[in-house]
């Protein structure tokens, strides 16, 4: 038997020497898969990954025994830990191959999935390819033998990389795409306050972009399921509100239908009873709705609209002079 020195002067890792100490038959053709993997740890320590993969691809088609093998893949897949790794797609490849040859041990899947984490992440940071990673997390999910623990840490996995699909979206202002992400995170983590803020400062800010477009009654559509379920956050409101606002506003709704004003601007008023914006819009909607009763001749329902409009602006001195020539009309 060669000795250590003598082993890893032919370029023989001393993880290997380890186990080629065991006596056992060698053929040819597995010296020569020995040698492929000789190469590929070379090529290992000269980061030419694809030159690295070619030669472990070789080494496996060769080398007969499943210890070796295993052995072979966590070299590769230790590899594949480093950030800097290219192409990540080779994960999800060995990673199949990996596990037929495991026969879904569990400890080993532990590492293996660990592996990709860091993998993983690292992919993330340096090329935020994140279709490329959702489809190899897809991919992973129907290969790990997942038990509790492995299944927690691959909802966190996806989790993570969701959201951060949603973060880059929100950052690019392409906020629609961003909501979408976030529904998709909230259905696997519901209660984390991270998701909940970015959900709602995503929905509010593609609520504005529609609203500048001119797509008032969409933008009000998308930001009013959130009232109720998010009852506490003041921004809502106040976003939902002057988006109605300037909806009834740039429909000239107040002069061209004056009854439908008054009953939008009500519903408004239940939201935020103090909103000074929507008791002016109500004072000049009645007034405007007094206006066409007074045309109409009735005199009656003009006084109320007039009286109306004053309990919402009490001095406005437009109003009280209206209400003081009709009343001097109906009761000389």
């Amino acid at each position: 038997m060669i000795s250590q020195e003598e082993y890893q002067q032919f370029g023989k890792s001393p993880e290997l020497y380890r186990y080629s100490t065991q006596y056992r038959l060698i053929t040819i053709d597995e010296l020569i898969g020995y040698q492929y993997l000789n190469m590929a740890l070379f090529h290992m320590s000269k980061q030419n990954i694809n030159d690295y993969f070619d030669n472990i691809e070789k080494a496996l088609l060769i080398i007969k025994h499943d210890e070796d093998k295993l052995i072979l893949y966590k070299l590769s897949l230790i590899s594949l830990a480093a950030p800097t790794s290219d192409p990540f797609s080779e994960v999800s490849r060995h990673f199949k191959n990996a596990f037929i040859l495991l026969h879904n041990d569990k400890t080993t899947a532990q590492f293996i999935f660990d592996i990709f984490c860091i993998s993983g992440y690292g992919y993330l940071e340096k090329n935020q390819n994140y279709s490329e990673m959702k489809k190899i997390t897809d991919d992973i999910y129907t290969i790990l033998p997942l038990d509790s623990v492995l299944t927690n840490k691959y909802i966190e996995l996806k989790t993570n990389i969701y959201l951060n699909c949603a973060i880059s979206y929100y950052n690019k202002g392409r906020y629609q795409e961003c909501i979408d992400e976030v529904r998709y995170v909230v259905s696997l983590d519901s209660l984390n306050t991270e998701i909940n803020d970015l959900y709602i400062d995503s929905s509010i800010k593609y609520a504005e972009q529609l609203s500048n477009k001119g797509d008032d009654r969409q933008a009000q559509n998308l930001l009013k399921p959130l009232l109720s379920e998010y009852p506490d956050y003041v921004t809502i409101r106040d976003t939902y509100i002057a988006i109605s606002l300037k909806g009834i506003y740039r429909s000239r709704q107040m002069e061209t239908s004056p009854e439908n004003a008054v009953s939008s601007l009500l519903s408004l008023h239940t939201i935020d009873p103090e909103n000074v914006n929507i008791k002016n819009f109500l004072a000049m909607s009645y007034q405007n709705l007094a206006i066409n009763y007074f045309r109409k001749s009735d005199l009656k329902q003009a006084e109320k609209c007039y009286l109306e409009g004053l309990k919402y602006c009490p001095n406005d001195p437009n109003i009280t002079q209206k209400l003081k020539e009709i009343r001097g009309i109906l009761y000389k």
